[in-house]
């Protein structure tokens, strides 16, 4: 149900956060800039990253035991394609097969690239 929030232009600016900032908020941030065609060295830079969190570390969890939960979450994405399909395939098959529709995967697509169109400056 989550992910379908941003299937609908009405809803943004979108935010979402979970209690440290890391874990649900960053499978959310997986899913959204792979599904974008984000590739996966910054996605997993982007992830990494939710450690510096005010809250990222507050619960004990290390750097390689984060980065474990992100290969962990990767492995599971691996079922929803072949080992040469890309992070993006991969995603919107997973999505696929939890219910979103093609359309609202369309929908993000086009929201978000156009929200970020706006957004860009020409000097």
């Amino acid at each position: 149900q989550a992910i379908t929030l941003f299937a609908d232009e009405e809803n943004y600016p979108i935010g979402y956060h979970c209690l440290i900032g890391r874990d649900r908020t960053g499978t959310m941030t997986i899913l959204l800039l792979g599904l974008l065609g984000v590739d996966e060295d910054t996605i997993i830079k982007e992830f990494m990253l939710t450690k510096n969190s005010v809250s990222g570390s507050e619960d004990g969890t290390s750097a390689p035991m984060l980065y474990a939960g992100y290969k962990n979450m990767m492995n599971k994405l691996d079922q929803y394609g072949s080992e040469s399909d890309t992070i993006q395939k991969k995603i919107e098959t997973y999505l696929l097969s939890i219910g979103v529709t093609q359309t609202e995967i369309n929908s993000i697509r086009e929201s978000v690239i156009e929200i970020v169109n706006k957004q860009i400056i020409f000097v």
